[in-house]
């Protein structure tokens, strides 16, 4: 079952309610709160390319993995084909960082989040995302969502598996 489709079962997700306890609530609340704050400092390390504190952010089993509505907008990052296969944390890292050496510049706004928990230390996040690269060999625009599945490490809340599902990206 996809994360879209589990997100939307309350027998999976038991959403906030009435009947939930002061203390449920407000533990639940400040997990939001907390993988609210992840998804934050993933925007501003990536965008300030701070690739030691980006990659704490993560599990290291974590794989990512991209998706593109209309595959032959790949054509702007010079690729053919169908969406890749997803890759690990380190790669993917590895990846983005050379990309944006020499000068490269990124702005990743995300918004409207929706946070659910399987379990107390397992949660499943949506963002909406708008996001624009600008580097020697691209410039493009794209907006779509993220999809991440989560886990409580401790006190900490890292990403576990990271999708992002491009509904459009264009050159500019």
């Amino acid at each position: 079952m996809e994360m879209r489709e589990k997100i939307q079962n309350p027998l999976i997700y038991p959403s906030l309610s009435a009947d939930m306890g002061a203390k449920a609530f407000i533990r639940t609340m400040s997990n939001i709160e907390n993988i609210k704050l992840l998804k934050a400092r993933y925007c501003r390390f990536l965008d300030q390319q701070m690739w030691d504190d980006f990659v704490e952010l993560f599990t290291p089993g974590c794989m990512f993995a991209v998706e593109v509505k209309d595959p032959a907008q790949w054509s702007i990052f010079r690729k053919e084909g169908s969406n890749p296969e997803p890759i690990s944390r380190d790669l993917w890292i590895a990846m983005v960082s050379r990309t944006m050496a020499d000068g490269g510049m990124s702005a990743h706004h995300v918004h409207s989040p929706e946070i659910s928990f399987v379990d107390d230390s397992n949660a499943i996040g949506f963002w909406a995302l708008e996001d624009h690269l600008l580097t020697p060999a691209m410039k493009f625009h794209g907006w779509g969502r993220y999809e991440h599945r989560l886990i409580r490490i401790g006190s900490a809340w890292k990403i576990a598996a990271w999708r992002l599902r491009w509904m459009h990206i264009e050159a500019i």
